[in-house]
């Protein structure tokens, strides 16, 4: 309702607003929730926003509603940084009229806001708010048209319309040399590692020929879940990877081309947290993997042997919750990724000879992001938690000119830096 003020009435108004904090002046504005929502494991504000309202860029709106409950009912959760949202916290969905997001820059045309909000739902919030924003031109063969100018390194864009699916993606530097060179029919010069994100899923033509535009006679398009793609300097070993797309885990697309990278579905299993350890262990991966892992556990003895609660025939292995950290953090591991945690508790160094991957879509805790050996965290720092992510083992040291090593930037960082444990964390969730 739009309301007149005398002179003196907005001057107390505005003494009352710069006293109170947003969270509270919007409280006494009763906000109404249309309907609350208990956030789950791959739940952020931005997939939320774009599910209740269609635009992932009224997150804000979400976070000023559920602080202004919390202001009154500490039942909902207080949300101080919109990266961060836990499983568990109950947020308040304010009315549809209430969800005014951030105006799209005024010299782009209305319809390039919507470019904009399908292009940031494909990777975490810290990735995709701060990304440089592309949209594919009518023409082909004229450059890239630059909606938004980003600050990460990161470029994010829209869903292809050329395909049937809805596919927006994130690349690093090191994947747009690839697309540069795969537009131009020229070989990508990898020298780094590459991450990409499509946590909507993707749709391609081909599995073999990154050339193709259609799918073959009599063949369908290859359709994806949500997944992060990954690139290496060197040939991938296919009698490691599987080239099979329809597998559900981990496979190498254009396998034996200068363009080959693995693709990693990252859905988990739909399974409630429990104390089946079973369970619990099969929770940490996508169903292709899990299913099919042994099962390990944790021995009441930390110098006895581990106890294998079942066989598995895939080459992964996967840990329940492990009861010394204060968050739900059950996990799979690649056979590389075995090397290294036998390294680790036997205190020896892995012999990593080729990329390992690992997955913790649960999320996980850890006692240090720096000391591998610590077993909780040094007096005055806190428990290092992390949102549902996957884990990159490389060969070699890791460029820290090219990776963060901050774990609370809620992009990917290198955990254990400097270390002959260190690694990638690659989350795909919100940040914790």
């Amino acid at each position: 309702m739009k309301k007149v003020f005398n002179l003196n009435c907005l001057i107390v108004l505005l003494i009352v607003m710069l006293a109170l904090s947003p969270a509270a002046v919007l409280a006494q504005s009763e906000v109404a929730c249309d309907s609350e929502v208990v956030v789950q494991a791959n739940d952020w504000l931005s997939k939320l926003a774009e599910k209740y309202y269609g635009d992932p860029l009224a997150y804000q709106v979400i976070a000023d509603a559920t602080n202004a409950q919390n202001a009154a009912d500490a039942s909902y959760a207080k949300i101080e940084n919109v990266n961060v949202i836990e499983p568990g916290w109950k947020l308040c969905i304010p009315v549809h009229d209430m969800a005014h997001a951030p105006a799209a820059p005024a010299e782009a045309p209305a319809a390039a806001a919507d470019i904009i909000a399908s292009a940031v739902s494909a990777a975490p919030p810290a990735i995709a708010l701060d990304a440089t924003i592309v949209d594919y031109p009518t023409d082909p063969t004229t450059p890239l048209i630059e909606l938004r100018a980003g600050s990460n390194g990161w470029t994010c864009f829209p869903d292809w319309p050329a395909t049937p699916g809805n596919d927006p993606q994130c690349f690093d530097k090191a994947w747009m040399q690839w697309l540069d060179a795969l537009v131009t029919g020229t070989e990508p010069n990898i020298t780094t590692p590459g991450l990409a994100y499509m946590v909507e899923g993707g749709s391609d033509a081909s599995n073999t020929d990154p050339l193709a535009l259609e799918p073959a006679p009599g063949e369908d398009w290859v359709t994806t879940p949500p997944h992060v793609m990954l690139l290496f300097p060197d040939k991938l070993d296919t009698t490691h990877f599987s080239t099979d797309h329809h597998y559900g885990g981990p496979y190498v697309m254009y396998a034996g081309t200068p363009y080959e990278h693995i693709m990693m579905p990252i859905e988990p299993a739909a399974v409630p947290q429990t104390a089946d350890k079973m369970v619990s262990a099969m929770s940490a991966a996508p169903p292709a993997i899990a299913q099919n892992a042994t099962i390990m556990d944790y021995p009441a003895d930390p110098t006895a042997p581990l106890i294998e609660l079942r066989a598995g025939s895939n080459g992964w292995t996967c840990f329940p919750d492990w009861p010394a950290t204060p968050g739900n953090d059950p996990q799979c591991f690649d056979k590389m990724w075995m090397e290294w945690f036998n390294a680790l508790v036997s205190g020896t160094e892995p012999n990593i000879t080729e990329p390992g991957l690992a997955y913790m879509l649960q999320g996980g805790s850890d006692p240090s992001n720096t000391d591998p050996l610590a077993v909780e965290p040094a007096p005055g720092e806190d428990w290092v938690t992390t949102p549902p992510h996957v884990m990159l083992l490389l060969p070699g040291k890791l460029d820290l000119t090219l990776f963060s090593t901050d774990h609370h930037y809620g992009g990917p960082y290198v955990m254990f830096a400097g270390t002959p444990y260190e690694h990638i964390m690659m989350p795909v969730a919100g940040m914790k």
